[in-house]
């Protein structure tokens, strides 16, 4: 499942620590006691199991085969397979429109896209992620992206795992402060403050 959801999230280009609203589930009710590990490893706020969108596989009209045979009713014939209109019947046939195709009589292409989600199946698991951002959601991830970058200033400067830092940050990230708690917590600072002349965030060790 957290394979589908990260994969999904790739195809969608919405990197992995950008945080996201919500996820949904369908095929693997029984991972719902890891709820809490599965939104962490999706980045997400909210995990729902068996609801929400899922991918359709979409099916177009052979043209070349029904417009001798149907003439002018394959516009509503096309019009009821875009909308999803259609019943699945066995042998790959559908009925749609009032008429019963055979497979040789549509095609079948790739899973459709559900405007503001992404959506990805493995193994009979459906995953569907709500990749539409708000102020609140970009300015967690650029918070997230200023962790990551405060630790590698760390890592670089040789300080142990212990060390206590002071951080100043350029006067462009002063709205990041929204989320000081968090940034100090996870970089070990003692100080988070901003200054107008500076280009990058600085690090001092206390």
């Amino acid at each position: 499942m957290v394979q589908a959801g990260r994969r999904a999230r790739g195809e969608a280009g919405v990197k992995l620590r950008q945080p996201l609203r919500r996820a949904y589930v369908r095929g693997a009710g029984a991972a719902a006691k890891h709820v809490e590990e599965i939104a962490a490893e999706l980045r997400v706020k909210y995990v729902g199991f068996d609801e929400g969108p899922v991918a359709r596989v979409r099916i177009l009209p052979n043209l070349r085969v029904l417009v001798p045979r149907l003439g002018p009713k394959v516009t509503g014939v096309r019009a009821a397979l875009e909308r999803g209109d259609f019943e699945e019947l066995d042998g790959g046939r559908v009925r749609v429109a009032g008429e019963d195709l055979a497979s040789d009589d549509i095609v079948r292409g790739s899973g459709s896209r559900v405007e503001g989600w992404t959506i990805a199946e493995d193994d009979g698991v459906n995953v569907a992620i709500d990749i539409e951002l708000d102020d609140e959601l970009r300015l967690e991830g650029r918070a997230d992206d200023l962790i990551h970058a405060l630790n590698a200033k760390r890592r670089e400067s040789g300080l142990e795992l212990t060390d206590r830092i002071e951080v100043t940050l350029p006067e462009r990230d002063a709205e990041l402060l929204a989320h000081a708690d968090w940034i100090m917590r996870e970089v070990l600072a003692r100080r988070l403050g901003v200054a107008s002349d500076l280009e990058e965030p600085l690090i001092e060790k206390v």
